[in-house]
């Protein structure tokens, strides 16, 4: 094999990229609502801490309390407001009570058509990053490809580094698989 192609490195490429693929897959799904209160609906707020748009768990406690209610308490009591308005701006569908030391979120009971619809959601977003992800493999393909026409690797090698790069590839879809059928089973099963 030639320098300048490194199975290692395209390896560790296809890992990391199909890492980051599967990871931003269970960030859309952890802040995907299921009728029960979880801090990681709150994932997505930003609070304008000082001029600095700052994560949410980063300026507040947040508890669950009774299991529909998150309770979210800052850590300087100044900043309640730029929290409620965050909340409020990020457009998560539920309306903060603040009382003046703590911010309330009663987390809605959903109807079984919202359930049905969320779970179609988790699905299309799996559906996604499993086109992610094989968009991926086609691209390590390709450099496999351009490798073995550069004379870098044999064909034999070739056609084993691309039933690696296969065999990557169905470990993170069944990866994404599992991580949607556990969403979904969250979903529906209230």
């Amino acid at each position: 094999m030639a320098d300048e192609f490194s199975v290692d490195d395209l390896f560790e490429e296809l890992k990391m990229e199909m890492d980051d693929a599967l990871e931003n897959f269970d960030k859309q799904l952890s802040v995907m609502r299921t009728g029960q209160a979880t801090p990681a609906i709150l994932d997505i707020v930003r609070v304008d801490y000082y001029g600095t748009p700052t994560p949410l768990n980063q300026v507040a406690g947040i508890s669950v309390v009774e299991g529909q209610t998150l309770v979210v308490k800052p850590y300087d009591a100044s900043v309640i407001k730029d929290i409620e308005k965050a909340i409020v701006m990020s457009d998560i569908g539920i309306n903060p009570a603040n009382d003046g030391k703590v911010i309330r979120l009663t987390v809605p009971t959903m109807t079984e058509d919202k359930r049905k619809k969320l779970a179609s959601e988790a699905s299309e977003k799996a559906e996604k990053a499993k086109t992610v992800i094989r968009n991926i493999r086609r691209d390590v393909n390709k450099k496999i490809e351009t490798a073995q026409k550069d004379k870098a690797l044999s064909e034999d090698d070739s056609h084993k580094l691309k039933d690696d790069v296969q065999n990557q590839l169905k470990d993170y879809e069944n990866k994404i698989i599992s991580t949607e059928k556990k969403k979904i089973d969250e979903i529906l099963k209230f």
